[in-house]
């Protein structure tokens, strides 16, 4: 499956560990927003778009059927990031 960013808006401020929202493309068919570049002590991955319930918790909005397309937009997403960052 085709994988790209359709959209990434980096954010400034070194308290935050959300360093850019990012929208992909999947397929060239279909376009899913409100995934996010994090920051945490191992590193920088790639966060799903969420929804919080009425249990006060959160809840992914998609699932990645299998590991391998969410490896593969992580190293897309993350490449990106740091094309982005060191422009």
């Amino acid at each position: 499956m085709e994988i790209s960013v359709s959209r990434m808006h980096l954010l400034s401020g070194e308290g935050n560990k959300t360093k850019a929202f990012v929208d992909l493309c999947f397929g060239g068919a279909v376009i899913v927003k409100g995934f996010t570049v994090v920051s945490k002590e191992e590193g920088f991955f790639l966060g799903i778009p969420s929804s919080k319930g009425k249990d006060e918790k959160w809840y992914p909005n998609i699932k990645f059927i299998n590991e391998e397309d969410r490896n593969t937009a992580q190293d897309i997403v993350l490449t990106k990031y740091r094309e982005e960052m060191f422009r």
